[in-house]
Formats: C-alpha cells, sequence, structure tokens
C-alpha cells in the first residue's frame, strides 16, 4: 500500500466524485472516478442491498498538506468540498510510513470534541501499517434547532455524507482496499458512525462506543441534568415533533438494516447518558462475530479514555482486518 499524498510541500487533488443518495433518507454517498488515468481498480458498486440511488456529481476539490512526521506515520492536514457552498470538511490523515495492510480506519468524535480526539489512537494503527481518516464534526459541538428539526434532519444527513466523501477521499489516493474499511466513533461520532456503517458496504466493521440507541428520544428522555435544564426551555409539542422527524436517524433504525457488518460495542457501568436498559437494546446486536463489552467506567466521557476499553477495541479491529 502507497498513499500518492507524499510530498512536503502542499499538493492539490481535484477529482470528481458521483454523489450517491440514500433514496430511503437521502443520505449521500459516491464512488469516485478519478481524474488520473492510472487509477488502478474501478469501486464497485455498493448500491446492492442498500437503497442507494446515484444522483448527482460534484467537485471535492481535496487539499493536503503535510505536517508532521512520526515514526510510523505521516500526517496531513486534509479539507475537501461535499457541496457546491464554501464549506469545506476538514480531517487529519495519516498515512503509515511502513504499510503491509490494504486496510483503513475512520475515526468520528464526540459532543464538544474535534478531530484531534483519536489522533493517538490512530498513530496506534499505523505503526500496525494502517491508516487513518478522522474527519472533524462540528455538529457535534452544537446543539440541534428542535424548532425547525428538519433543517436538524438535513444536518445530520450532511454530516453522513462528509463522512462517506472523506472515505472516498482515502480510498482513491492509496492503495488501500475499498471494502477492507473500519469505523471507530464516540458518543456522537458512533451515532454517526452507526448509520456510515449501515449505509456504505465499504465499511465492513465497527467500533461504537457509549452510543445512544434513539437520539431522536434522548433530549426528551434523558435524566441527565444538562439535557433537562434545555428541555425545560421547550416545549413539549416541539420535542414530540423533534423526534418525529428525526427518527429515521436513530442508530437502531440503521443497525437492523445491515446485518452483515460487524461490531464491538462498548459501554461504561457509570454512564450518565446511556442507561442500562438502553444498553440491553442492543443485545441482539452482540451475536455471531460481534460484541458488546460492559467496562468499570464511571461516566460517559471516561469511556473516551479508558485504558481498557482502547485496547479492547485497537485488538478487535486489527483482529477484523487480518481476516
Amino acid at each position: 500500500m502507497g498513499f500518492k499524498i507524499t510530498a512536503r510541500q502542499r499538493e492539490y487533488y481535484r477529482y470528481t466524485g458521483e454523489s450517491a443518495e440514500l433514496e430511503r433518507l437521502g443520505l449521500g454517498s459516491s464512488r469516485p472516478e478519478l481524474a488520473w488515468a492510472n487509477r488502478k481498480t474501478q469501486l464497485e458498486s455498493n448500491n446492492a442491498g442498500s437503497g442507494l440511488n446515484d444522483k448527482s456529481a460534484s467537485p471535492l476539490e481535496a487539499v493536503a498538506t503535510l505536517v508532521e512526521e512520526r515514526t510510523h506515520g505521516q500526517l496531513f492536514d486534509l479539507s475537501y468540498r461535499v457541496d457546491p457552498s464554501e464549506t469545506r470538511v476538514s480531517a487529519w490523515l495519516i498515512a503509515p510510513k511502513a504499510p503491509v495492510a490494504s486496510s483503513y480506519v475512520v475515526f468520528l468524535h464526540g459532543g464538544g470534541q474535534d478531530r484531534n480526539a483519536f489522533i493517538e489512537e490512530a498513530y496506534l494503527f499505523a505503526g500496525h501499517g494502517i491508516a487513518s481518516l478522522l474527519v472533524d464534526l462540528p455538529q457535534a459541538r452544537a446543539f440541534p434547532q428542535f424548532a425547525q428539526p428538519e433543517e436538524d434532519l438535513s444536518t445530520f444527513h450532511r454530516t453522513v455524507v462528509s463522512v462517506r466523501h472523506g472515505v472516498d477521499f482515502l480510498v482513491d489516493h492509496s492503495e488501500v482496499d475499498g471494502y477492507r474499511g473500519t469505523i471507530i466513533g464516540f458518543s456522537f461520532g458512533a451515532w454517526i458512525g452507526s448509520i456510515v456503517a449501515a449505509a456504505d458496504h465499504r465499511l465492513r466493521a465497527a467500533v461504537l462506543t457509549a452510543v445512544i440507541p434513539r437520539m431522536s428520544e434522548f433530549w426528551r428522555a434523558s435524566s441527565h441534568p444538562d439535557v433537562a435544564r434545555i428541555r425545560a426551555g421547550l416545549a413539549p409539542e416541539t420535542l414530540a415533533r423533534f423526534a418525529t422527524v428525526t427518527r429515521p436517524m436513530d442508530t437502531l433504525e440503521h443497525l437492523r438494516h445491515r446485518t452483515d457488518v460487524r461490531l464491538l460495542l462498548q459501554f461504561g457501568l457509570g454512564d450518565e447518558f446511556v442507561t442500562e436498559d438502553e444498553v440491553r437494546e442492543f443485545l441482539p446486536y452482540s451475536a455471531g462475530n460481534n460484541l458488546l463489552r460492559v467496562y468499570e467506567s464511571g461516566s460517559h466521557f471516561q469511556m473516551f479514555l479508558d485504558p481498557v476499553a482502547r485496547r479492547d477495541r485497537v485488538a478487535w479491529l486489527l483482529n477484523q482486518l487480518s481476516s
């Protein structure tokens, strides 16, 4: 496996990708056609069984800049466009210096975090010759509008699209196998990651840490004091409509549509956002090659920091990628 982005100077990569939308939900995906002629392989259609419907094309105009080198990998500052607006998605791309595998990992951070959250963990994978993409999710640092749930739903859709286009870039600017991708997500990132993994058949495994089963109900059902304070300022009918409109984006709605993706589900006993009853709702997804593990973690955020959980997900994913 060798990355095409190797120069220290800024490199501009421009290509046009086919934007595919999830017919049922309007989610975007693409199987981009590279502008250069020596592309090694054409990705097979990932539409089968996923409800995808190609509708339009849009240039990603990706820009990658080498910013750091470590023993096992190079860190690139990556940005790309996912729609005609001026908004660009930011991400870190870590290219292993000694690539020995044709697989890759997509990292998605939690609420209040940014693309830096998983950077040390990503370097662990670089040590095994595995590439990583760490996508920044600005939506994880903002509250929904609630009163305009259709706009919230559109924002969630764009978040999924931004991750999938990042996968496009990673796959088509390296010699990774497009269908040996995996996702690691925490909290908000685990929620988005569950949707991406369910919609994108290039991804074969996902680690979902401290994921909420139904984000649509979270804001009117959670007993957390911070959530209760936000809820107190909203009319019950506003929350009810928000739940109805955004329900198609719930984690459980998507996991049941993709039964071939392997899952590691990680939860903490002391998680103040994910209840024991909600953890039990994931039990049907822990059979076969899947695992559900509960840790002696004192809080929701401590699940992100838990060294045992980190060790487990790294080991589990390395095993999945070696098979």
